[in-house]
């Protein structure tokens, strides 16, 4: 079995390996992030982890031993021996790239805390990988998102306002230790600021000419030893207090974080998985820690705005743990950039971020080829308090293209058909409906599968590599099943599996089967990646331009 690396200390031993031998024109990236006198060992020929990859996991240890990892299931296929001082299995990083650190624990402490970077096994890693991510994104930074995934990336704060929750909670968790950091500082050492504040005095404790002016003369008659008689004044008197209207602004911030996080852990409460669990432990923890935080912060003036200051003060400007609480919280106030930085997020599973940009990718071109705007603001179904975030689904919210005297134009992304009419609900990933002003409908399927099959037996029968053939069968499942939605008839007419797939002067897509059997037979393929979109576009030119005239 071919062997990845391995890690070596005076405690444990641990060896990482590939059930299938791997090549790749990149080195392995490994990298030791905590541990005292931990060995890497990496083999000349030791290829890049991939996504979509078993791996084998072997650690021996002198005492009982844990493999830890942000992902609740990641070493669910782990077991362990002799006394927990042995532990084997298997582990997968599922459809998910970036990076992944795991903690080797031996005897309940850490011993070892690795990275590991994993790359696309269908993709180039840069061109379209981080091409895909950003596309989805660019539309709004969730719609790529995910939450305790197997993998994550870098980001940074972006320069725009107005986050989504889930770029605003890694924000978040990125910036909280900082956070805590300034708040305890000013804890310890608040400022004080001199003020006049009123108090509460016997007559007798004023002693300034001034102050028993302001007296009334009866109070001022009594003798001394009437004085006190439960009679209590109020006078202004000019004193160091760290009632502050920064301390309140700083208040008012962590308790609007917090509130923001109050809800999403409702919604999170009963989670059936054990991803989902944690999911709502972790949101849990923050949001308690924000609440204690608050918590630990001076008492302010109740009247301070809660909005941003047009300028900070000087306080917040200068004084150590005031400038870092007052500029982490300005932070938070803004949105999460995808593109390199110290804040680490997660990011949906390849297969569904291909899927969304497939759809988006044809809505764009068919915009593009109708001469009209792309609307934006109508692809998706953003609920800024709910995890996950998701394209909208099914017909009802499909986007529609009046073509005037020649009908509508509809893409629907993931539509359900089902009713009397369908033994089995059948559910596309995207739809395009033509809808005459009369006469029947036409439609045509586009199912997006990041799937390729690249061997030489599919190759010999397709002339190219494409999707695996289950996936063709299901295109002439689709032809035949779909034929009526909400009692109206449709024929369709083409059913084409999206894939990712460049073309190669070794294998020319335009000469394999499954570009010429979509004339042929109504049934085919189209490779789809960023830089890659020819095949599509003139497909869908094709389309409009016979139906529309």
């Amino acid at each position: 079995m071919p062997r990845c690396f391995s890690l070596h200390t005076d405690t444990f031993e641990l060896v990482w390996s590939t059930r299938r031998e791997q090549r790749s024109g990149v080195p392995l990236q490994v990298e030791v992030l905590e541990g005292d006198g931990v060995r890497l060992d990496v083999p000349d020929d030791a290829a890049v982890l991939q996504e979509e990859t078993t791996y084998t996991v072997l650690v021996k240890s002198q005492a009982p031993v844990v493999l830890a990892h942000r992902h609740p299931g990641f070493f669910g296929g782990i077991s362990t021996t002799d006394g927990e001082r042995i532990a084997h299995g298997t582990v997968n990083f599922g459809s998910q790239v970036g990076y992944s650190d795991v903690t080797v624990l031996v005897g309940g402490a850490a011993a070892c805390t690795f990275r590991m970077e994993v790359y696309p096994s269908k993709i180039d890693y840069q061109r379209d990988y981080v091409a895909l991510r950003d596309a989805v994104g660019s539309l709004h930074a969730d719609l790529a998102l995910g939450y305790l995934q197997r993998t994550y990336q870098l980001g940074r704060v972006g320069a725009t306002r107005g986050n989504g929750l889930l770029g605003w909670l890694f924000v978040l968790r990125g910036l909280v230790d900082d956070l805590a950091a300034a708040v305890q500082h000013i804890a310890r050492q608040p400022y004080r600021r001199a003020a006049s504040i009123s108090v509460s005095v016997a007559p007798e404790q004023v002693r300034s000419n001034s102050a028993q002016a302001m007296l009334p003369a009866d109070l001022l008659r009594l003798p001394k030893h009437d004085a006190g008689h439960g009679i209590r004044v109020h006078i202004r008197r000019r004193q160091r207090t760290s009632r502050l209207w920064e301390h309140a602004w700083l208040h008012n911030q962590l308790t609007t974080f917090a509130r923001r996080l109050s809800d999403t852990e409702h919604d999170t409460r009963h989670g059936s998985t054990p991803r989902e669990h944690a999911i709502h432990d972790e949101i849990n923890r923050l949001k308690s820690r924000l609440t204690d935080l608050a918590g630990a912060l001076p008492t302010g003036l109740k009247q301070a705005s809660t909005s941003q200051p047009q300028q900070p003060s000087a306080l917040f400007e200068r004084a150590p743990g005031y400038r870092e609480a007052y500029q982490l919280c300005t932070l938070l106030q803004h949105s999460l950039d995808l593109q390199g930085g110290p804040i680490p997020f997660e990011v949906k599973d390849i297969h569904q971020l291909y899927e969304y940009w497939c759809y988006l990718m044809t809505v764009e071109a068919t915009a593009k080829i109708l001469g009209v705007d792309m609307p934006i603001s109508q692809l998706i179904a953003l609920r800024d308090d709910r995890l996950p975030v998701r394209l909208w689904q099914g017909t009802q919210q499909a986007l529609t293209f009046d073509l005037g005297a020649q009908g509508t134009l509809t893409l629907a992304y993931n539509p359900r058909y089902s009713g009397p009419a369908y033994l089995v609900p059948q559910q596309p990933d995207i739809v395009l409906t033509l809808q005459p002003r009369s006469g029947p409908a036409r439609r045509f399927i586009l199912d997006a599968k990041y799937r390729l099959d690249t061997s030489p037996g599919y190759i010999r029968r397709y002339g190219a590599p494409g999707p695996p053939r289950d996936a063709l069968n299901d295109l002439h499942r689709y032809r035949d099943a779909i034929r009526e939605h909400d009692g109206v008839s449709a024929h369709v007419e083409h059913a084409i599996v999206l894939f990712p797939y460049h073309n190669t002067p070794e294998h020319d897509f335009t000469t394999s089967r499954l570009w010429h059997a979509i004339d042929a037979k109504g049934i085919g393929a189209l490779p789809v990646l960023p830089n890659n979109t020819v095949h599509l576009e003139q497909w869908l030119t094709q389309v409009l331009t016979v139906n529309l005239g």
